[in-house]
């Protein structure tokens, strides 16, 4: 338990040194950013009576695995020879029939095996018509969770919603965590003012990877751009945690729920589940004791400045500016009260500089 305890601590340290901008250019036009198309989730979510979310990097123990009931809502009889699932997006989802059983039917449920990012809608039916389901299945970009982890991996342990079972925890489905919601909406905004002004060097993003293969590769690419992201530097402190969570096997103890609760994140974040609480926020940085302090000061005195000392100012995003600076109340904070995140978005007129959600 003391290990645990000091590794997370560690963690959370660590991840002072999150990504910002240190300049970028102007844009080509518009000054607001529209919904990104970046997924299709709106038909899926209508037609499906359960939906999924599962990561190609691996997930927790069963949740792959889905019990097929009747009209009655009672697990079908194996007598049903002819149950048939399938899905039109094979190439997002595999199915096949649980381990331990020949057939779907004889299983009474199918093992999904997820194959790459996407939304995939499976459909089960009888032909006397007792079952007659649609699932949704979401299947985020891995590097999304990745790179979650690898930002916010001892708050997002924090922020989970756990049940202990058998000496063992498990993150909840309906678990949520504000700071891997804030930190992806971070993310998504980047991809939908990409999107709106057709300018991937707006944050440094190789053209040629963003339209590579969308959607996956637009968040990808978003992710991997040159000094966005810290934890993708090679020299950096958290890279092993980055590069580790490709894979949940690869995960320590203590970086487990992490890695599911960021599973589930993604998620949403992928699919538009969630909304932008952040409204905009473009990106992020760790506030120092110093910065925040200042920033502290700043607030007492209205928030019509934002200190010399903190990063995250006009000149820094001139294609952006002007800047505003929120600290959100529902971020995970030190026992000092310091944010370990604050969040840069486009200021408004006639709007203070630093505001307080």
């Amino acid at each position: 338990m003391t290990y645990t305890y000091i590794f997370l601590s560690l963690i959370i340290f660590i991840s002072s040194s999150c990504s910002y901008l240190p300049s970028i250019p102007f844009l080509s036009g518009g000054d607001e950013s529209s919904e990104s198309e970046t997924t299709s989730s709106e038909s899926h979510t209508l037609r499906a009576s359960d939906q999924m979310i599962l990561a190609v990097g691996g997930n927790y123990p069963g949740i792959d695995e889905r019990i097929i009931t009747d009209s009655s809502g009672d697990a079908i009889s194996t007598s049903h020879t002819s149950l048939n699932c399938q899905t039109e997006e094979s190439h997002i989802v595999d199915i096949s029939s649980r381990p331990g059983f020949d057939t779907i039917a004889t299983g009474q449920g199918f093992l999904i095996t997820p194959l790459s990012t996407g939304i995939a809608d499976i459909h089960c039916e009888t032909t006397d018509g007792q079952v007659d389901q649609w699932y949704q299945v979401t299947v985020p970009p891995q590097q999304l969770i990745q790179i979650l982890i690898a930002e916010a991996l001892g708050p997002i342990v924090d922020d989970a919603q756990t049940v202990s079972e058998s000496g063992a925890s498990y993150v909840l489905q309906t678990s949520d965590s504000m700071t891997a919601h804030m930190i992806g909406m971070v993310i998504k905004n980047r991809i939908a003012l990409i999107l709106d002004n057709d300018q991937p060097s707006l944050f440094g993003v190789d053209d040629e990877l963003f339209y590579e293969n969308p959607p996956e590769s637009y968040w990808n690419a978003v992710i991997a751009a040159d000094n966005q992201f810290s934890p993708t530097n090679s020299d950096n402190i958290m890279n092993d945690v980055f590069v580790g969570a490709r894979h949940r096997g690869n995960m320590m103890d203590a970086e487990l729920i992490a890695y599911d609760q960021a599973v589930i994140s993604a998620g949403r974040i992928f699919n538009n589940d969630y909304e932008d609480i952040t409204q905009g926020a473009f990106a992020f940085m760790s506030p120092s004791d110093a910065q925040w302090n200042d920033i502290e000061d700043s607030l007492e005195n209205g928030g019509q400045l934002i200190p010399a000392s903190v990063s995250f100012n006009d000149s820094a995003f001139p294609a952006l500016a002007p800047i505003q600076l929120v600290i959100d109340s529902a971020i995970w904070q030190y026992d000092s009260g310091r944010p370990a995140f604050i969040f840069a978005r486009t200021r408004l007129e006639d709007e203070s500089a630093i505001i307080e959600n």
